[in-house]
């Protein structure tokens, strides 16, 4: 198919081949018109693209230009000298900048085109942005694929050590939401020493709150409650209302479940007053989420999917997407209550796909466990009980989680025969939830039901 492609025009099939499968016009007509594009005149770039797909090297699909066939642009790739493949990428990374400028959709790809081109300094710089971005919208798989590498270059290139820290907590923050809840522990108490060590005594407040954060999760509350006392010590001291709030809201969750319910509402309408006076509107979400799971936990559906729908309103604004997911299992908790099939099964389907995107696993196992419920609502109590075992016995199921599944798995036992039911708890042990997750969405078509749904 390539030697279908005139010899002048596959200069510019090799730097698009570089740039991805799907061809980015207006990057090519960027380069062009810089003149680094040599044998591809100004305005030809229709004709080259007709010629290519004459040639059965490009197509479009979906009103997107691509190549045909992954391989074939891997095979023009694998030609490429070790010299052009580098200064093609140096030239798309330079050109990403100059088109797009700070647009934080770019930081990742511009991580990847600058590591290439072997222009280290320049990916750090892309690395540390893309990573602080995922990580500050609850992305938390490529937060730490980013800060990780980040980290790396950091050590190799520089002695900073401050941005070294500040990496490395929000590393292991990003750790805590996929629940990998022993690695989390040991970074944040290496960063706490560290910032012991600086006398940063706001780096120590910020890590208290992610190790009462940790300990939460642990489901040892007395010790959660004790770092954030620190911490709210700390940022009283300092003035750092944001952080103040943040606080308050780790602490009303906890007192959510000590079922203090009457504590935890006052200590979540202080922080969310404090918010709200600073403009924050994803720390309001925060606040009004926990505030809905007390109007849950009370049975007050129609408030608490009041409060949920409005906080998920700001946590789409904010591009918060592990919050988003939070919201969305949530009103399929409400809609199971009131026995709203389609609605839950709606709301669970949303929040499967987006926890699977982001890879916040303990989300994913959370929404698996309501699926299971869904499931046993229609009638398949077997299936149920198997997709609730892999809840039950997953490594990072939490002690929160397992008290939130409990009653179900009681249910369950007094509705199915007693070896059918130890039978299929026990099978799911051994299932892998993101293959369970892709299963569920593939015989569930989310787009018919968002539909179904919004009409």
């Amino acid at each position: 198919r390539l030697d279908r492609v005139p010899p002048e025009s596959r200069a510019l099939l090799r730097l698009a081949a570089v740039a991805g499968r799907e061809i980015d016009i207006r990057l090519l007509s960027h380069i062009i018109m810089r003149g680094d594009a040599p044998t591809v005149p100004v305005g030809n770039l229709d004709a080259w693209l007709v010629m290519c797909a004459e040639a059965s090297v490009l197509e479009v699909r979906d009103n997107v230009w691509r190549f045909t066939h992954d391989k074939l642009r891997e095979y023009i790739i694998g030609h490429l000298s070790n010299d052009e493949f580098r200064k093609f990428h140096r030239l798309i990374a330079e050109s990403l900048t100059e088109l797009y400028g700070d647009s934080p959709h770019y930081f990742a790809r511009l991580a990847y085109h600058w590591r290439k081109a072997r222009d280290y300094h320049k990916e750090r710089e892309y690395a540390i942005l893309a990573g602080e971005y995922a990580f500050q919208h609850g992305n938390a798989r490529q937060a730490i694929y980013y800060l990780a590498r980040a980290l790396q270059l950091d050590a190799e290139l520089t002695t900073d050590n401050a941005i070294h820290t500040h990496l490395l907590l929000n590393l292991g923050l990003s750790y805590i939401q996929t629940g990998d809840l022993s690695r989390a522990q040991g970074i944040l108490n290496r960063v706490l020493q560290e910032y012991r060590t600086a006398d940063d005594t706001y780096g120590q407040g910020k890590t208290l709150l992610g190790l009462g954060r940790l300990y939460h999760a642990f489901g040892e509350y007395k010790v959660a409650l004790h770092y954030l006392s620190e911490c709210l010590d700390i940022m009283m001291g300092l003035g750092k209302k944001a952080d103040i709030a943040h606080a308050l809201v780790e602490i009303g969750q906890i007192q959510i479940a000590l079922d203090r319910y009457e504590s935890a509402v006052r200590t979540l309408l202080e922080a969310r007053s404090i918010f709200q006076e600073l403009n924050n509107q994803h720390g309001m979400a925060l606040a009004l989420q926990e505030i809905a799971h007390v109007m849950l936990e009370q049975g007050a559906l129609g408030e608490a999917r009041a409060y949920f729908h409005e906080a998920q309103t700001f946590l789409l604004q904010a591009d918060d997407y592990r919050g988003v997911v939070a919201s969305d299992l949530s009103l399929s908790e409400i809609a199971l209550q009131d026995e709203d099939a389609q609605t839950a099964l709606y709301h669970i389907m949303k929040a499967l796909r987006q926890a699977l995107n982001i890879g916040a696993i303990p989300l994913l196992l959370q929404g698996i466990g309501l699926y299971a419920q869904w499931l046993f609502q229609q009638g398949d109590g077997e299936q149920a009980a198997e997709l609730v075992g892999m809840v039950w016995h997953h490594a990072t199921t939490d002690g929160d989680l397992r008290t939130e599944f409990a009653p179900f798995i009681k249910r369950l036992k007094a509705n199915l025969n007693p070896t059918a039911y130890m039978a299929a708890f026990s099978r799911g042990e051994f299932r892998n939830p993101q293959m369970v997750a892709r299963n569920i969405l593939s015989h569930n078509n989310l787009d018919t039901r968002i539909e179904n749904h919004h009409s």
